[in-house]
């Protein structure tokens, strides 16, 4: 049931970015029983599906044309989760960055990375952070 439950929420945080209108309706996200898509109107979500005894992660994306990072911490506060990911984008040659709005956004030197896509998550002590490079743009 979570992991049903998560991968509904990982394709709604994917569909808002690229729809502004879209609403989250659990009935209206339908996933394949393997849980391989996640289709929401127009929209198909391949899923990447992680799944411990402690919790389960699940990364929505529309292509295949980016890399993923992961990470995770556990710690209570929220805003860790952001520290998580700007250490992370530094790990991988993204200095400098800050995480601003909703839904959360790079920036390096007042200007917006649209090459980097992000998500974040958290609830309780654990946080995790992805972070998308989308290849050929600069």
């Amino acid at each position: 049931m979570w992991t049903h439950w998560a991968a509904k929420e990982a394709t709604y945080k994917a569909v808002k970015k690229m729809d502004s209108n879209a609403l989250f309706s659990p009935k209206k996200f339908v996933c394949e029983e393997n849980l391989t898509h996640c289709h929401y109107n127009d929209f198909s979500a391949k899923l990447d599906v992680m799944t411990t005894k402690d919790y389960v992660h699940v990364i929505a994306s529309f292509c295949d044309n980016f890399t993923i990072v992961i990470g995770s911490n556990h710690v209570p506060e929220s805003l860790t989760v952001r520290r998580l990911a700007v250490d992370l984008l530094d790990e991988m040659g993204y200095s400098n960055c800050t995480i601003v709005n909703t839904p959360p956004q790079v920036w390096r030197k007042n200007r917006l990375l649209h090459d980097v896509d992000l998500s974040l998550s958290h609830d309780g002590r654990f946080a995790a952070a992805v972070i998308s490079i989308k290849c050929g743009l600069s």
